[in-house]
């Protein structure tokens, strides 16, 4: 046991998340509060005391680390300086935010994030200012790949963190070793605290590898040539776990036991070279959903990478090799242990799925923990057991076509995209009208009410909106009044969609997991139960049980 904590935050920093960073930030001084209890580590008078559910014993030194999820596309032209819309953001290498924010100061000062036992009440609340100011300057304006699994193995357990990605013909590989990284992790990371990791996020991660030919999600085509991705054989359908479940592009010399030749599956029509996917089937923007189901392979890291990361004690090097995981690494005798390392997420599933009963009532905002959605049988609502597979919840399911189905915890069904009711169904409003190609999205896991609406009128400053004039068609339950009506210019609310990979990785690190909604059921911020704030007060409570 020990009552040193070292919290890390993975930030999105893409387009659209803007309102979330906001509802973190709000929430984050009650979260701190929580965990470093100024009642009883700093000598706030008992009178002046108006928290509760406090840890005791609280957290009496503790260190915060916000990253964000851009890593840029491992050799992808797209997030980095080739492209023209490059920025830096895009590519934050996982170095912490004061790195690479001129708007922060004390680039490599750490002590900016830090709380100590002799810590004073007013170096106390500068230090929460700073925790805040931190995560408003992530913006959105980063990778739209995002990679929050990757940011954090990245950061606090690759050995060898690359420097760069080279291209080297038509594969790519890890280059140098980012020193930047390693200092980083050492100040943020000691071998005697607990550890404790958030991510929030509106999006299903897309960490790419960043070796062999990973780099072609982001591989937008030459000047004058529109790439896409080579279309799978029929197997991959229904069955893309299947060993017949290969890319029409794929050379071998003899197909697997029970698969026909790639060269005579029907999908593949027999040609050469291997036909490939048009532009409605392969949006460049949503290149990083069912690879498998839809390419015959599968260019993300899987899922085991990010489990063993925060269960074993070893981890595989650049070269493939077995080498000490850097969270379980022994000091004086002494290693911290998995059940000392916290996973919590605010990520896209509706918060209904992940919620007590009485949440879903109208009670108080509870989210379940890990082992009670275990017994009440939920991972089966948002996660997969296979890529076969489809969660329950049909809110659940990656599509760019509108879905059908009901929540089976619920009752809501999924509404047509038809709708003018933006509260049609509880859970997303509606389903929008797909126009792959031109503005790609996926339909959306769950929506909330924004608490302030945005303009996005040719008049208005904004940059980034979902309800922009030439957006309408698409008839986002988002862009629709309250009240209901045709969809206008003006942004209501916002949402998130699918997050099944983190939600796998939170399913099989059992009792470390804390699984939330990046959907607030409440958004008016007039209490501690809205916004965030149940969210991180649910992570905070089985942080709690690491540091007892």
């Amino acid at each position: 046991k020990s009552d040193k904590l070292d919290l890390l935050l993975v930030i999105d920093n893409s387009i659209s998340m803007a309102d979330k960073q906001a509802l973190l930030a709000a929430a984050l001084p009650g979260f701190l509060a929580q965990l470093v209890n100024p009642c009883l580590s700093i000598g706030v008078p008992a009178a002046d005391c108006e928290l509760d559910a406090e840890l005791d014993p609280p957290v009496t030194d503790l260190h915060v680390g916000v990253i964000t999820t851009s890593l840029g596309t491992q050799g992808g032209a797209l997030c980095s300086p080739e492209s023209t819309e490059f920025n830096p953001t895009q590519n934050d290498r996982a170095h912490l935010l004061p790195a690479v924010r001129e708007e922060l100061t004390g680039a490599d000062d750490f002590a900016a994030l830090k709380v100590e036992p002799e810590t004073e009440l007013e170096d106390y609340e500068a230090f929460v200012e700073e925790v805040v100011a931190t995560v408003n300057v992530a913006g959105e304006a980063g990778c739209g790949f995002e990679a929050p699994l990757e940011a954090w193995y990245r950061f606090l357990i690759d050995p060898e963190p690359s420097l760069e990605v080279m291209l080297d013909g038509q594969t790519s590989r890890p280059s140098g070793v980012d020193s930047r990284v390693l200092q980083h992790r050492s100040a943020f990371l000691r071998p005697d605290s607990n550890v404790a990791i958030v991510m929030l996020s509106d999006e299903n991660d897309c960490s790419i590898i960043d070796a062999g030919i990973g780099w072609l999600t982001a591989h937008p085509g030459e000047t004058g040539a529109t790439f896409h991705m080579p279309r799978p054989t029929r197997t991959c359908v229904a069955s893309p776990a299947s060993e017949c479940c290969r890319s029409c592009a794929l050379v071998e010399e003899s197909p697997p036991d029970g698969c026909v030749p790639v060269g005579e599956d029907p999908a593949c029509e027999g040609g050469a070279p291997a036909p490939t996917l048009g532009n409605l089937e392969d949006p460049l923007n949503l290149r990083c959903f069912e690879q498998k189901r839809r390419f015959g392979f599968d260019l993300l890291y899987p899922t085991s990478r990010y489990v063993g990361a925060l269960t074993s004690p070893v981890v595989r090097g650049r070269n493939g090799r077995s080498v000490r995981n850097p969270l379980f690494e022994p000091s004086d005798g002494v290693a911290r242990r998995p059940e000392n390392v916290v996973l919590g997420a605010l990520v896209g599933v509706p918060w209904q799925d992940v919620a007590s009963e009485e949440s879903i009532d109208g009670g108080e905002l509870r989210f379940l923990t890990a082992s009670e959605l275990t017994s009440e049988g939920r991972w089966q609502l948002f996660t997969r057991s296979s890529l076969n597979d489809a969660p329950n919840d049909p809110f659940m399911i990656e599509s760019v076509e509108p879905r059908s189905g009901t929540n089976p915890l619920t009752g809501d069904a999924i509404v047509s995209a038809s709708s003018e009711n933006p509260s049609a169904n509880a859970v997303n409003g509606h389903e929008s009208v797909p126009l792959p190609g031109s503005f790609d999205a996926l339909q959306s896991a769950c929506t909330f009410p924004l608490p302030e609406p945005r303009d996005c009128s040719a008049n208005s400053d904004a940059e980034v909106c979902e309800c922009f004039e030439e957006e309408l068609v698409t008839n986002r339950a988002v862009c629709q009044p309250p009240e209901g009506g045709a969809p206008s210019t003006t942004q209501y609310g916002a949402g998130a969609y699918p997050s099944l990979r983190q939600l796998e990785v939170l399913r099989e690190i059992g009792n470390s997991a804390v699984v939330t909604s990046a959907c607030p059921r409440d958004v008016e911020m007039t209490t501690s139960t809205s916004g965030y704030a149940p969210a991180l007060r649910a992570i905070g409570e089985r942080i709690g049980d690491s540091v007892r």
